[in-house]
């Protein structure tokens, strides 16, 4: 009986420190949502939890400890977003939050999953308390956490701590139990904008400035993260405190459960321990409902907020429509009064057209007969330029070929001359050369036959000499031995006849030579005869050719005249045809002026009218009648004549098959 009471008070005392911590969350939780500035947060997706478990009558630990610690999770996750929304503006969700509002994402770094790890030591016989180590969320967040969490936690620490066993199941399901978390943001400092101005403007005279100013922008950076570094220490000692209660809160439920189930099991039906037991149970059943009652109202004000932010949105998109219609009707009425003024402006168009109909069939008219005569003039004119040129190139080629024949035939009479000349002056150098060399040569045989022929006559007296000698010999060995000296004067006389035998034969072949060389100079002699005559020939062949071409040039020079007849011919021709071109030229002109004068009412009345209507803001669709230039802008010194629906070309003006009209009936 003492045990179930005991444990009947502990569960009692354990759902009263989680009720009060639950309500303090909620207090925190209404309070973010009900403040100034506080934007929407959407409860985090849960699996809804089938029928079967909520009629369970005996709950594992595990499950009852795991659902226990998401919902105080969940709920401090909120209180913190909302406290931090509340002093920083800044829109942050946690992860399971992201499904139902993707566009709700935390302008800072976005939260990372943690497991919390849950050291055991030892085993069933050597308890020990689980350690949780957990990272939480950060950023902006400042240290007001909720002072109710504190208190609660505060409160929980100063329970008496009993020894716990952690089984398995323990282990496993908190080992799935996901915090969020983030880390510190870098530190930013905002400075004033007129200040960063001025500095900007200045960074000449404002450098101590600048200085100081940068000294004092390090050492808040360092005080703000100094400050953030705290901050952090702080908040994630808090959540660790909180977390370590919620643990021992949830162990202790479980335990509760447990003890009464098996109390419930080992008291006898229908005794009070049982229903004592029972109660606790179903006081475990029903604040595990509880808590998903909590969760599915958090999920229905978020999508209560949401459907309320819809129908804001709704309201505004039908006043926006409302006034669109409304002015659509206003802009109706107008496009009709300006359609009925469309309609009059066309009916006084079509009245123009007609009446310019007339006007531009005599215009045509007139612009084809101005046509014909242009084709005319030009026709003549190029007729006068062919002639003309023909004349011109005729007078000029016979000119040319005149002149380069008798160039042609003087540069070949010169040639031939100087062909000539030079031939001559070259024979008759040869034949100088060719004389004055056998006369030298004649020469010298000549002195050597002289000289030949004085030897031998010495030679001759020699021998006579010693003829005379030997008979004076002969004469004095007479008396002697004379056949001796005869014998002696035999061999002197053959040895003198074979001398005048050399002498002889020597003399006839200087003789043989001498006229050999005369012959040759004979003909010589002739070939330049022959090459004399020639050249008096070619000469005489030359006279001729010359006295033919002066009989040519005569006859080109009695046939210029009638060239020069003929081109005067042809330049008093071209001189009527300009005549009869500036004629048809001023003819033109005067029915141009004509035409401008006939036109001149019509087109002032027509710039009245049209002035009058286009000074009354005309619709885009009857400014689409002008094409071309404004309306605004109209000049009827300007105009040329041209209405709508008309095409103007640069030689004539072209009638459309028929006239455009535009509907201006308002469509909406």
């Amino acid at each position: 009986m003492a045990a179930p009471a005991k444990s009947s008070r502990w569960g009692s005392f354990l759902q009263q420190a989680v009720a009060g911590v639950e309500a303090r969350l909620d207090n925190i939780l209404a309070e973010g949502e009900n403040g100034p500035g506080q934007q929407q947060t959407q409860a985090p997706d849960r699996p809804d939890t089938p029928a079967k478990e909520q009629s369970q009558v005996g709950p594992s630990r595990s499950s009852t400890s795991s659902r226990t610690n998401d919902r105080l999770q969940e709920r401090l996750a909120k209180a913190m977003a909302a406290k931090n929304s509340q002093s920083s503006d800044a829109r942050s969700a946690r992860p399971s939050a992201d499904g139902d509002r993707p566009g709700a994402v935390s302008p800072q770094n976005e939260p990372s999953a943690a497991f919390v790890s849950i050291s055991t030591a030892g085993s069933a016989s050597a308890p020990s308390v689980p350690a949780l180590g957990l990272d939480v969320l950060s950023g902006d967040t400042t240290q007001n956490i909720s002072q109710p969490t504190t208190a609660s936690v505060q409160h929980s620490e100063e329970t008496p701590r009993s020894p716990i066993t952690t089984p398995k199941e323990i282990n496993s399901e908190s080992a799935k139990t996901v915090s969020t978390s983030s880390t510190v943001p870098p530190p930013r400092l905002y400075l004033p904008e007129s200040s960063t101005t001025e500095a900007l403007g200045k960074p000449a005279h404002d450098c101590n400035r600048c200085t100081e100013l940068q000294v004092r922008v390090e050492a808040l950076e360092a005080g703000y993260e100094q400050a953030a570094k705290d901050q952090q220490e702080e908040i994630h000692r808090h959540v660790e405190q909180f977390e370590a209660l919620q643990a021992k809160v949830q162990f202790l439920a479980k335990e509760a459960t447990d003890a009464a189930r098996k109390s419930a099991v080992a008291a006898p039906a229908g005794s009070d321990e049982r229903k004592l037991a029972e109660r606790d149970e179903k006081i475990a059943l029903l604040m595990e409902e509880g808590r998903y009652l909590a969760a599915t109202e958090q999920k229905h004000r978020s999508i209560i907020k949401k459907l309320r932010s819809q129908v804001a949105g709704d309201e505004k998109v039908v006043g926006d429509l409302r006034g669109r219609l409304e002015k659509a009707l206003a802009d109706m009425e107008t496009l009709r009064t300006k359609a009925t003024r469309v309609e009059e402006l066309e009916q006084l168009n079509q009245e123009l057209q007609i009446r310019s109909n007339g006007m531009l069939d005599e215009l045509n008219a007139l612009r084809a007969d101005a046509a014909t005569d242009k084709s005319t003039i030009q026709k003549l004119r190029e007729d006068l330029r062919k002639a003309t040129d023909q004349a011109n190139f005729a007078v000029a080629q016979a000119n040319e070929e005149a002149l380069a024949a008798a160039k042609r035939r003087t540069k070949d009479l010169e040639d031939s001359v100087a062909a000539l000349q030079l031939e001559k002056t070259f024979v008759a150098d040869r034949a100088k050369a060719s004389t004055a060399e056998a006369e030298d040569k004649a020469a010298r045989a000549a002195e050597r036959s002289r000289l030949k022929e004085i030897e031998l006559m010495a030679e001759i007296q020699a021998m006579e000499g010693k003829l005379e000698a030997m008979r004076a010999l002969a004469e004095e060995a007479s008396s002697g031995a004379v056949g001796d000296s005869q014998a002696k004067l035999l061999r002197q006389v053959e040895t003198l006849q074979t001398q005048h035998a050399i002498a002889t034969e020597n003399w006839q072949g200087i003789e043989a030579s001498l006229l050999a060389r005369l012959g040759n100079l004979e003909r010589e002699r002739d070939d330049a005869l022959r090459r004399e005559s020639d050249m008096r020939r070619k000469a005489r062949e030359t006279a001729t050719k010359c006295k033919r071409q002066d009989e040519e040039l005569q006859e080109l020079s009695s046939r210029f005249p009638s060239y020069q007849r003929d081109i005067e011919t042809y330049k008093s021709r071209v001189d009527t045809l300009q005549k009869r071109a500036e004629e048809a030229e001023s003819a033109l002109a005067q029915a141009r002026s004509d035409l401008e004068k006939q036109q001149m009412p019509t087109r002032l009345a027509l710039a009245v009218r049209t002035n009058a209507y286009f000074q009354q803001r005309p619709s885009s669709a009857a400014r689409r009648l002008w094409p071309r230039e404004g309306p605004q802008n109209f000049n009827p010194d300007k105009w040329d004549g041209r209405l709508p629906g008309w095409i103007v070309s640069r030689e004539k003006v072209v009638k459309p098959a028929s006239i455009k009209t535009i509907d201006f009936t308002w469509r909406p």
